[in-house]
C-alpha cells in the first residue's frame, strides 16, 4: 500500500507540472490541480477499502507518514483556490497586502487549533502512535480530537489532522512568498516548467538535506529540517518517509557516515580537475 500510494502522488506531481508546463495559471490552475488531487485520493482510498496491512508497523507508517502528504495536496490546492479566488485586484496593491495578513493570521489560528497534535508532528514523537495511526486502535490517546471536525472513517482522524498540519503550513509559506514579492514590487518566483526526478537514493537525499540544515544555508540557518526535507520532496518529486531513520542508518553505517557527501566532493573536484586539462 505504501508503493501504491506513493506512485499515486508521483503521478500527481507529474499532471501538476504538466499544467505548469502548459502554462496554465491563477484559478483555473488551482481549479485543476485541486480536482486532480482529489481524483488520485479516491483512488487510494478505493485500494485502501479493502487492504489489510502486514503489521501494525507499516499501518503507522502508511497513517502517519505517506497519507497525509498525499491528502495534504487536496486542502492546499483547495485553499489556494479559495485564496485566488476572493483576492483583491492586482491593481491595489495596499488591499492585497491587507488581504494575505488576514489570511495568514487566519492559517496560523488553524494551524494551532490543535497545538498538542501540532506539537506531536513538529517534534517527531512517536510514544503515542499505537493510539493515534491504528484503525483497530480502541484506546483513547490525550491528544483531543474536535468532536465537530468531519472525519472519513477509513482513515485515522490523527492521519487527516496531520495533512491538515502539513496543508496549512504550506499555504502560509504561499502567503509569505506572495507578501514579499509584492513588498519588493517583484514578479513571484515561477513554478518549475520541468519536472525535476531524485534518481539518487533516498539515503543520499537525507544526507544532503542534513548537510544543508547542518551548514544553515538556507533561509539563513533559519529553518527547521522538516521543511527542508519537505522542500527536497517538492524539488525533487520523491517521497522521503521517515527521514529521521535514514539518518539513524548513517549515524551506525560502518566507515564512512557521509559518503554521499564525501561523493559530491571528489565528483567536482575531478570535474574541475578535466576543465584545467581542457577534457
Amino acid at each position: 500500500m505504501i508503493e501504491i500510494a506513493q506512485k499515486l502522488h508521483q503521478e500527481l506531481k507529474q499532471h501538476i507540472h504538466e499544467l505548469d508546463f502548459n502554462g496554465i495559471s491563477g484559478l483555473d490552475y488551482y481549479k485543476r490541480c485541486y480536482q486532480l488531487s482529489c481524483s488520485i485520493l479516491k483512488r487510494l482510498r478505493a485500494a485502501l477499502s479493502e487492504y489489510k496491512f502486514k503489521n501494525p508497523e507499516k499501518e503507522i507508517e502508511f497513517f502517519k507518514f505517506i497519507k497525509p502528504r498525499l491528502h495534504s495536496e487536496v486542502l492546499f490546492y483547495l485553499e489556494l483556490y479559495r485564496m485566488e479566488l476572493n483576492c483583491p485586484s492586482n491593481r491595489d496593491k495596499k488591499a492585497q497586502l491587507s488581504y494575505l495578513k488576514q489570511l495568514s493570521v487566519y492559517y496560523a489560528q488553524l494551524l494551532n487549533n490543535n497545538c498538542l497534535l501540532k506539537l506531536y508532528f513538529l517534534t517527531e514523537r512517536c510514544e503515542e502512535d499505537n493510539m493515534l495511526f491504528l484503525r483497530s486502535s480502541s484506546i483513547n490517546s490525550f491528544i483531543p480530537f474536535d468532536p465537530l471536525q468531519e472525519f472519513d472513517s477509513l482513515f485515522p482522524p490523527a492521519s487527516t489532522e496531520f495533512a491538515r498540519i502539513i496543508a496549512y503550513q504550506r499555504v502560509l509559506d504561499e502567503i509569505s512568498e506572495k507578501t514579499t514579492s509584492l513588498r519588493k514590487g517583484s514578479k513571484e518566483i515561477p513554478r518549475a516548467m520541468t519536472a525535476l526526478t531524485w534518481t539518487g537514493t533516498k539515503m543520499e537525499l537525507v544526507e544532503l538535506g542534513y548537510a544543508l540544515h547542518s551548514a544553515k544555508s538556507l533561509n539563513n540557518g533559519k529553518v527547521e529540517l522538516k521543511k527542508i526535507m519537505m522542500g527536497l520532496e517538492q524539488l525533487f518529486n520523491i517521497e522521503i518517509g521517515q527521514y529521521s531513520r535514514y539518518y539513524q542508518n548513517l549515524l551506525i553505517r560502518k566507515g564512512s557516515r557521509t559518503p554521499y557527501t564525501e561523493k559530491l566532493i571528489e565528483d567536482l573536484s575531478q570535474r574541475m580537475e578535466d576543465s584545467d586539462l581542457g577534457k
